[in-house]
């Protein structure tokens, strides 16, 4: 009863706004004797029924409070006189672990890791704690509980369990709080649970100084909320968050067990186990197309085969279509808005700080898979510094996960989520934020395609590049980036020429024609160069369109497609002639060949030369290469011996 007291002369305290009450006030209180004062405050006696009935009077307690410690008292005296009597009371072995989830399937080498950790309990010089950390939805309560039932045999004094709602829009629940719940659990009395958190902390880690038990801490939001709930001695601590919780890691040794989305393998198998394996089985193409929409995310799987399952006749290809035409609104349907993946997600969202929320958003206007730094910076108008830190903070509460490129990304359903959310941002300003992004881009390309390509006749454009946050060591690094970005590229050219940038649908017109055609990515390229001529048509650009209509007659000459080409070209020259030199020159060099090629060669003659006095006045070494990397006209006089046109070699 000692920490009773100590709680009560303390509330009264700063009930008062004054100091504690001494032993010596508390004496002439109360009548009793300060020796004796001192031995019920250290707990070396416990105060008879009279003399506490006393104490409580000094500290004002009322009539509720007063009952409810009387019991307590008396509890107390009961297990004292049972433990003088030789019958101590039985130890209460608590079993609060929340029941495993069905059908659980896969997880083997994050269980083999706790296994692993588990066995260390018992070794002062390991670890007796770890975290499970992952993104929402990803499982993490579920591989504790599935864990925690299956070693249950390796905690004989009992497992203790709390939701700690880290990221519940109640608020999370206060450390404070979680020891009494678990002090509770072990059986202590409500009266006798301190009042301060760190008394409670002491005598938390006191009473599983020599149990053998398993506390599982479900759901944390951060290391704060967790430090105070570490035990010691014998008990095993499993901790659960979307937080990294990097400085229990730093300062308390805690083990992390990082959890991934589900692997194709372990996502077959949960779909098997709730749908039944010949079903799943003999649509194997749909189950797989499934796992993809639901982004591998077990929350989703299931929510995803629990629907399924409701619906026996229906065809996996058809759920698999829902799905993916809107990917979040089949899961609000699950009726339970705890368990919806929108709202798990929101709840993640709701924890950011505003900047990492604004980058979250955003995250939802990339066209691509994943992003860099310099993409972010871009995106939040901020520096390289600041967008890495933004990422990390992302990182660290698995909003998105970093790979070994130094890129990050959220997974699908999650991108799903943030585009969402930017999609009720002003419009103006996801308009500025796409135009800042597309010129990064346009720079980084040009950068990219001077250094991988240097003999290549990049066409300059209104942005050329300057400093940027992208370096690469070497052209076959940069080559590597446009290949992982081209996709991303694709998109923000269509962007740029549906939304009034038509200087930037030019620039990356201009410079990724050489790569793409090298790459022979045709079709993107296609794709590319006609956006940009949309976009100079809309603006009446006629330089630029007649730039693109090259570079796609370019795409044609490369697919043996001449006569092709050289209408292209054709009407390239209707825009540039008299205007622009280098287009011009370029132009009527590209009719010369096409038509040569195609094998017209009284045609080609006359464009050859017309293309050499317009490349003497070419401003660039683009528009005077032109004339001297065509055939000679005595060549195009006669038929080439060896020609494409006819795909076989003379005799």
């Amino acid at each position: 009863m000692a920490s009773v007291l100590h709680g009560l002369r303390l509330r009264q305290a700063r009930e008062r706004r004054d100091a504690k009450l001494t032993y010596r006030e508390l004496a002439d209180l109360t009548g009793l004797s300060r020796s004796a004062i001192n031995e019920y405050f250290t707990g070396k006696v416990l105060p008879p029924t009279d003399r506490f009935d006393v104490l409580l009077d000094a500290f004002g307690v009322e009539e509720d409070e007063r009952r409810a410690l009387a019991t307590a008292r008396d509890r107390v005296e009961e297990h004292l006189h049972a433990e003088r009597s030789g019958g101590a009371p039985r130890r209460r072995v608590p079993r609060e672990l929340p029941p495993p989830v069905s059908s659980f399937t896969g997880r083997s080498s994050e269980l083999a890791a706790l296994d692993h950790l588990a066995r260390t309990a018992a070794d002062p010089t390991g670890s007796a704690i770890a975290a499970v950390c992952g993104t929402a939805g990803v499982g993490k309560t579920a591989l504790v509980a599935h864990w925690a039932h299956r070693n249950r045999h390796r905690f004989p004094d009992g497992d203790l369990y709390v939701d700690l709602q880290g990221y519940h829009p109640d608020g999370p629940v206060h450390p404070a709080e979680a020891l009494a719940r678990m002090m509770r659990g072990l059986g202590v009395d409500d009266a006798l649970v301190p009042e301060g958190l760190q008394e409670r902390a002491a005598q938390y880690r006191t009473l599983l100084a020599d149990r053998a038990v398993l506390v599982v801490l479900d759901n944390a939001s951060s290391v704060d909320q967790v430090r105070d709930l570490l035990p010691g001695g014998r008990a095993f601590a499993l901790i659960t968050s979307r937080d990294s919780l990097a400085g229990l890691a730093v300062r308390n040794g805690v083990r992390r067990v990082p959890l991934d989305l589900l692997p194709h393998d372990d996502a077959v198998e949960l779909l098997r186990a709730v749908l039944g394996a010949e079903r799943v089985d003999a649509e194997s193409e749909a189950a797989a197309a499934l796992i993809e929409h639901c982004a591998h995310l077990p929350l989703a799987l299931r929510i995803a085969a629990e629907h399924a399952a409701s619906r026996p006749g229906a065809e996996l290809a058809g759920l698999a279509q829902e799905v993916a035409e809107e990917p979040l609104a089949l899961f609000d349907e699950v009726g339970d808005d705890r368990t919806a993946p929108r709202t798990v997600f929101s709840w993640s969202y709701r924890h950011l700080p505003e900047h990492a929320a604004t980058a979250f958003r955003r995250l939802g206007l990339h066209p691509g898979h994943d992003i860099d730094v310099g993409a972010v910076a871009a995106l939040c108008d901020v520096d390289a510094s600041t967008a890495r830190r933004t990422l990390r903070a992302l990182s660290n509460v698995s909003m998105v996960t970093e790979t070994d490129r130094g890129r990050f990304s959220p997974h699908d359903l999650l991108r799903c989520y943030a585009t969402e959310l930017v999609a009720r941002d002003d419009p103006a300003t996801t308009h500025a934020a796409l135009e800042r992004l597309i010129s990064h881009y346009c720079r980084v390309v040009a950068a990219a395609v001077d250094l991988a390509f240097p003999s290549t006749r990049r066409t300059p454009s209104a942005v050329e590049p300057a400093d940027t946050t992208v370096r690469f060591e070497s052209g076959r690094e940069a080559v590597e980036w446009l290949n992982h970005e081209r996709a991303a590229l694709v998109a923000l050219t269509r962007y740029a020429a549906d939304h009034g940038l038509p200087e930037f649908a030019d620039a990356l017109s201009a410079s990724l024609w050489y790569y793409l055609n090298s790459r022979r990515h045709f079709t993107d390229a296609r794709v590319v160069h006609t956006c940009a001529i949309r976009a100079a048509q809309a603006h009446r650009d006629r330089i630029a369109e007649a730039r693109a209509l090259n570079h796609l007659a370019n795409v044609e000459w490369m697919l043996g497609r001449f006569p092709a080409a050289a209408e292209q070209l054709r009407r390239a020259l209707e825009l540039s002639r008299d205007l622009d030199s280098d287009v011009t020159a370029q132009t009527l060099n590209g009719l010369a060949v096409a038509c040569w090629m195609s094998g017209q060669f009284t045609e080609a003659i006359p464009y050859y030369r017309q293309a050499v006095p317009w490349a003497a006045g070419s401003t660039t070494s683009a528009g005077s290469c032109s004339a001297r990397s065509a055939p000679s006209t005595s060549a195009m006089a006669a038929p080439p011996r060896c020609s494409p046109t006819w795909n076989r070699r003379s005799p």
